[in-house]
């Protein structure tokens, strides 16, 4: 064999020798590349959801804690209520509530000192401090009234307006110039807005109803303008009218006197005597109503309202 037959077989067994190498190579890295494509997946396929979302792997949570994160359990929240609890002060005795308005109003009646007051705020006048020699018997200062019951407590003194009172001082000497053993005697005279409403209460719903003026209007007693009263002896003796003052019926009533006298049921004696107190109340300024005898105002109630406050 020459040289060059010796170099070509050299260089084949060369070529032979590095396509095997090639070959193995080759082999291993296939190998490799597809047990590490096996393991991805099979780590990929834990962590997929039944819908095929992929779950984010758990990572180490670095962010403060917040009270969501915090909350305890039904356990917890029981031992907290026990560990944690911050004992109670001690409390001092419970103070007595006092009794509702309602019940003291019903049982508290005004006094002679808060019912004046009223009176003197608006400027009234005790009729006694212009003419000590009218009488007074105040009936809503006494049960002998319609409703049973006194309304205005311990008062005795009858409070009207200035001119209102030297008008009826005027009537008094009226009567004493014709009848000088007579006097005027006061029923009622101004009367508190409270003392309208109690009174309307009574008799609201029957058939007196008509004869008490409903508080939401008022009655020109609250402004210290009307007079309730009848004529007596100086001794106190009131003479007879005919009906008892607060009589709710026909027969009390001015407007019904001729029919009543022809019937025989009210005297020509009691007639007079209604006929003079009425004489003298008009001479004086006055003016009475076709329902009450014993009624008498100093004006009319739109000017009451106009000149006077409402007697609360």
């Amino acid at each position: 064999m020459n040289n060059f037959s010796k170099i070509a077989l050299v260089c084949l067994l060369a070529l032979l020798c590095l396509g095997n190498a090639w070959m193995y190579y080759k082999k291993n890295n296939t190998t490799a590349q597809t047990s590490q494509t096996t393991i991805s997946s099979t780590n990929n396929s834990e962590n997929l959801t039944s819908k095929g979302t992929l779950i984010p792997q758990a990572q180490e949570n670095t962010s403060p804690p917040n009270e969501t994160n915090n909350l305890p359990t039904t356990s917890d929240k029981e031992n907290d209520s026990v560990v944690f609890e911050t004992p109670k002060a001690e409390e001092a005795p419970a103070t007595p509530a006092p009794p509702p308005a309602k019940e003291t109003a019903q049982t508290t009646k005004p006094t002679v000192e808060n019912l004046e007051d009223v009176f003197i705020q608006h400027q009234l006048v005790n009729i006694k401090h212009i003419d000590p020699s009218i009488l007074v018997d105040l009936r809503y200062a006494t049960d002998n009234n319609f409703m049973g019951e006194n309304v205005y407590g311990d008062i005795s003194a009858a409070y009207l307006q200035r001119e209102v009172a030297l008008k009826l001082s005027k009537a008094q000497e009226f009567l004493k110039e014709m009848k000088p053993d007579l006097s005027l005697m006061i029923l009622d005279g101004a009367r508190p807005h409270q003392v309208q409403q109690k009174m309307w209460d009574l008799v609201k719903g029957t058939d007196a109803h008509k004869y008490v003026a409903a508080p939401s209007h008022g009655s020109i007693h609250n402004y210290g303008a009307a007079i309730d009263l009848t004529i007596a002896t100086v001794d106190g003796q009131e003479l007879d009218m005919g009906t008892d003052f607060d009589h709710f019926g026909e027969l009390a009533q001015p407007r019904h006197e001729r029919k009543f006298t022809q019937m025989g049921e009210l005297t020509s004696s009691q007639l007079a005597n209604r006929v003079l107190l009425r004489q003298v109340m008009k001479k004086a300024g006055f003016r009475n109503i076709q329902s009450e005898w014993w009624h008498f105002e100093s004006c009319n109630i739109h000017t009451a309202r106009k000149k006077y406050k409402i007697i609360k």
